[in-house]
């Protein structure tokens, strides 16, 4: 089956259908957007150097020195988010947060599969599976930036109704992360649910309303 293959800011971003991502997505305002842009200019110098780096390394060294990049990024990202002070947090409302939960789920079973998720203050995590064609009515393909697309929009149109408010909702771009195998689908878990203990918010996974994870995967906890 081919992968499907785009481009975020010229850098290319591979995603295989019927894989298994960690996606994280952020309210606008979450991360102010010269920090976001200084991340973006250290990230893609990184990953130039590397290119250099590595022409006559294997693509296994590339694959994994690119990982070590990608989670570098990922982690200063999540300390931010998790340590900011001021807003926004519009998920501290229950009313919106079951919106974002909603649109999450509304493609449950039928374009992809929510292993997991967690709705923090300013962003949300969750693990989903992109289904392949053979389980998918029509037998299309599903690209998990098109699903992503769908989820964003259709969240951001009726938290901004609740809010009485109009412009950006979601920060634009997502970060996801292809999970490789079931050590890394057993962290990711791990962290997705254990990332409100670590913020400080509650003392256990179980305290925290706006955890999930499907019984199926229950076993990763």
């Amino acid at each position: 089956m081919p992968n499907k293959i785009f481009y975020r800011r010229n850098l290319p971003h591979l995603q295989p259908v019927g894989g298994i991502f960690f996606v994280t997505y952020m309210l606008y305002g979450a991360v102010p957007r010269q920090v976001n842009e200084r991340w973006r200019r250290e990230y893609e110098a990184e990953i130039m150097l590397l290119d250099d780096s590595a022409k006559n390394e294997s693509a296994a060294f590339y694959a994994d020195s690119k990982n070590k990049i990608d989670r570098k990024f990922w982690l200063m990202q999540e300390k931010y988010l998790d340590s900011r002070k001021d807003g926004p947090f519009y998920f501290k409302d229950d009313k919106l947060a079951q919106v974002a939960v909603e649109s999450l789920l509304f493609w449950d079973n039928r374009k992809i599969e929510v292993m997991c998720f967690c709705v923090m203050p300013n962003h949300i995590h969750a693990v989903l599976r992109t289904m392949r064609p053979d389980e998918v009515e029509g037998g299309v393909k599903v690209a998990l930036n098109n699903i992503m697309h769908s989820i964003k929009r259709h969240s951001a149109n009726q938290c901004n109704k609740l809010l009485n408010k109009v412009g950006r909702f979601w920060q634009e771009e997502s970060f996801d992360r292809l999970v490789r195998d079931r050590n890394e689908l057993s962290r990711t878990i791990s962290y997705i649910i254990n990332n409100p203990v670590k913020a400080g918010f509650c003392k256990s996974p179980k305290d925290w309303k706006w955890n999930y994870i499907k019984p199926d995967y229950n076993e990763f906890m």
